[in-house]
């Protein structure tokens, strides 16, 4: 390694280490090992933001700026992620390897929420979380381990393992309370709502976001209450309750500050063109529903983005606008095939045949 540390120079020792033969990274040295891992941090932390208040600020803090803005050249962030994924694939191993780079442990998770949480990749995050709730502990922050662990039961709660995650929220809950940390425990009782949703205990679920959203709300911390009103939107919506899901999405949007933060904006939009169509107020669902889908096309969440657009083809077609809902669609089912989304492929395909019969 060259005294000179550069992007390029660290995922050119990681590649050389991968092509020993076994995949290992056994005669990577620990120094390289560190540099990857701050690598991540930084650039998991700035896109992270990118996709909150628009405040890229890669140019200023990656040391190779060539490099850099080669990435970005007509790229989105997410994009920029895509591209990045097989290295991320070994900072779980790095991370459990080597306990001198304990200190990124915590920023590295935290950042990459939004990049495992908005494209879906649960398993891996779930992986990496608990990787780095493990370094944590082992360095002997408390905190930051347990909030690792809740964000890691998130993950496996979508992965149909919500009573094993509800147990190691429960545990994070009872070791974290006398820190006194409301901000924390809001974050707690927000996971376990998730599962108990997951698991269909509405009322329990409800109760939780509405103790989060109250906690968040005394912190003064308008964007925690609008993803809480948001929560509370979809568990209601699942449950069948139109009208407590629409009233609870539009708080979610008031709560958000579109020019500030355009990914949370783009989800709660998204979130009441879906309680609209379920109320059947179908005109007024499409305006939102295509000011979420145009804000995460732009972010490059084109899953969110295509999801949103099958809903509208859905409220076209319930006003009787079919040649406008055959194209929407047409294009959704399109990009669940290219990316190898086979059930929402089937659930599109069987919407287009629909409207031929």
């Amino acid at each position: 390694m060259s005294s000179e540390v550069t992007l390029l120079r660290v995922i050119r020792a990681y590649l050389q280490a991968q092509m020993l033969g076994d995949g290992s990274l056994g005669e990577v040295q620990e120094s390289v090992h560190a540099l990857l891992l701050s690598h991540f941090r930084v650039l998991s932390q700035e896109l992270d933001h990118s996709l909150k208040p628009a405040r890229l600020r890669l140019y200023d803090r990656i040391p190779s700026n060539d490099l850099v803005r080669d990435i970005l050249k007509g790229r989105t962030e997410f994009e920029v992620f895509e591209s990045e994924s097989g290295l991320l694939g070994a900072v779980p191993q790095i991370i459990n390897a080597h306990q001198g780079v304990v200190g990124d442990a915590w920023a590295i998770g935290d950042a990459l929420w939004s990049f495992y949480s908005g494209t879906f990749r649960y398993q891996a995050g779930s992986e990496l979380f608990s990787a780095c709730s493990r370094s944590a502990r082992q360095a002997g922050n408390i905190l930051a381990a347990s909030r690792l662990t809740v964000m890691s039961s998130g993950m496996e709660a979508k992965l149909g393992k919500a009573a094993e995650a509800l147990g190691s929220i429960d545990a994070a809950i009872v070791e974290c309370a006398p820190l006194g940390r409301l901000d924390v425990m809001c974050m707690f009782h927000e996971f376990r709502g998730i599962c108990l949703a997951e698991l269909g205990c509405e009322g329990d679920a409800v109760a939780e976001f509405t103790y989060a959203r109250a906690g968040n709300e005394s912190l003064g911390n308008k964007r925690g209450c609008s993803i809480q009103d948001l929560l509370l939107s979809r568990t209601y919506r699942r449950f069948g309750k139109a009208e407590e899901a629409e009233k609870a999405a539009r708080r979610s949007l008031d709560e958000v500050d579109k020019n500030r933060d355009r990914h949370t904006y783009a989800k709660s939009a998204q979130e009441l063109c879906f309680a609209l169509r379920s109320a059947g107020k179908h005109g007024e669902a499409l305006a939102y529903g295509k000011d979420a889908a145009e804000i995460f096309a732009e972010l490059g969440e084109y899953r969110r983005a295509h999801d949103t657009l099958f809903a509208i083809a859905e409220s076209l077609h319930a006003l009787a606008d079919d040649d406008d809902a055959e194209a929407f669609a047409g294009e959704v089912r399109d990009y669940y095939e290219r990316v190898g989304l086979s059930a929402e492929y089937e659930q599109v395909s069987r919407f287009l045949e629909s409207l031929h019969t």
